[in-house]
């Protein structure tokens, strides 16, 4: 037996009342079922079904599609958080409604909970409606509409969502999208990766290589699988996010991966998202510590080769240039020793023992008494004797001035 709800999920969610009634359907019967709750009205001569996402009733209602940030996350690809509904209406629009009230006309408060945007894209004069954008679509209109991380974060997520076979974007798709996107944005491409498993890493990434940070996506160890980052030959990065690491069975697995990485002479540090957006500068420092402690001893060979360097990272913190070089082939540095510590020299070399004494604190000197009148005037090249006037330089002295007739 036919249903009203499946002829409904069959036609694109949105059906209008006119193409209803063209399968069968009479308004008599579109009452009944809008009283009993099994379809909804959602505008004027518009149904849809209750189990339609809440996110889509209001985004129809306004009179338009979700577009952006919010069609992305219809998709199941990962978006940062936003408080806003992302609609797109038809540049013609006209009538447009309160996302709560079809009844009611769109006001200006309505722009705390919602951003519309007009596009000649969207769909004017729905048959079978289309109540989304494409996923192509949207990554425009993030480029268009949003900040740099935001748009980098979101093509990141649509490429690894693609590669986990799901709905996203290939990379070959990115001329086609940035051919789309204005001339400010271009430059955007370049920094697109595509390995991150969540945004979150992605925004780590671009914010490490702005510190001077070298950062490579999704490194994998033997024994242990893929890491969020590697930042150094031994040193890795874990970017926790409560969706997946608060409940206890991540907890103990990411523990257990941290001892695996330790046990083959390798470091792991763990940032959250809290950490990440609130206290930067404090993420950064930790990182150059265990990076100048990681490129003094040998890499260990049971990790991926790392040949970036760190160049810039200290410079940005007022620590000096903070350039480390690298070993000579086969020859591992020798560690940093404190000043007050014996130095040998190595085996071979002439005997000789030096032993560097702990630096003194010296007091400071008093300081100096004003200069006097006849100091000033000696510094400046007209000195005289005492209590004689002061007296001009003679390169103060205009030459051409008259002289006074006696």
């Amino acid at each position: 037996m036919r249903s009203l709800t499946r002829d409904i999920l069959d036609h694109g969610l949105f059906v209008k009342r006119a193409a209803l009634r063209a399968r069968g359907w009479s308004d008599g019967h579109l009452r009944g079922e809008v009283n009993r709750g099994t379809v909804v009205r959602v505008r004027k001569g518009w149904y849809s079904v209750p189990s339609a996402p809440p996110s889509a009733v209001e985004a129809f209602r306004i009179g338009g599609r979700l577009a952006g940030l919010s069609c992305l996350k219809s998709y199941g690809i990962w978006t940062p958080t936003t408080g806003r509904l992302h609609v797109s209406v038809p540049s013609a629009a006209r009538g447009l409604r309160r996302p709560t009230d079809m009844r009611a006309r769109l006001d200006v408060l309505d722009g705390v909970l919602c951003r519309v945007t007009w596009s000649d894209d969207a769909i004017d004069g729905r048959g079978d409606c289309v109540w989304r954008t494409s996923v192509h679509e949207a990554l425009v209109h993030i480029l268009n509409n949003h900040d740099r991380v935001t748009a980098i974060v979101c093509l990141d997520a649509a490429l690894h969502s693609a590669q986990e076979n799901g709905v996203g974007i290939i990379r070959d798709d990115l001329g086609w999208i940035f051919a789309r996107a204005p001339l400010r944005v271009q430059s955007w491409r370049d920094e697109v990766d595509g390995r991150a498993a969540a945004g979150g890493e992605t925004e780590f990434r671009l914010k490490a290589l702005a510190a001077g940070i070298p950062f490579v996506s999704q490194p994998f160890v033997s024994g242990v699988g893929h890491l969020d980052g590697q930042i150094g030959p031994s040193t890795f990065v874990e970017i926790d996010g409560k969706d997946w690491h608060d409940d206890p069975i991540a907890f103990e697995v990411d523990r257990e991966r941290d001892l695996l990485v330790a046990s083959q002479n390798g470091r792991t540090l763990r940032f959250s998202y809290a950490l990440l957006r609130k206290q930067w500068g404090l993420c950064v420092r930790a990182m150059v510590t265990a990076l100048e402690y990681d490129y003094l001893r040998e890499p260990s060979a049971a990790f991926p080769p790392f040949h970036e360097r760190m160049l810039r990272a200290r410079h940005r913190l007022g620590q000096g240039p903070g350039r480390f070089p690298a070993p000579a082939s086969g020859v591992a540095p020798a560690p940093r020793r404190a000043p007050d510590q014996l130095a040998v020299e190595p085996p071979g070399a002439p005997a000789r023992v030096a032993i560097t004494a702990p630096s003194v604190a010296r007091p400071c000197p008093p300081p100096r008494p004003p200069p006097s009148g006849n100091s000033l005037r000696a510094a400046a090249g007209c000195a005289g004797r005492p209590g004689d006037p002061p007296r001009r330089p003679a390169a103060l002295i205009d030459q051409r001035q008259p002289r006074h007739r006696g």
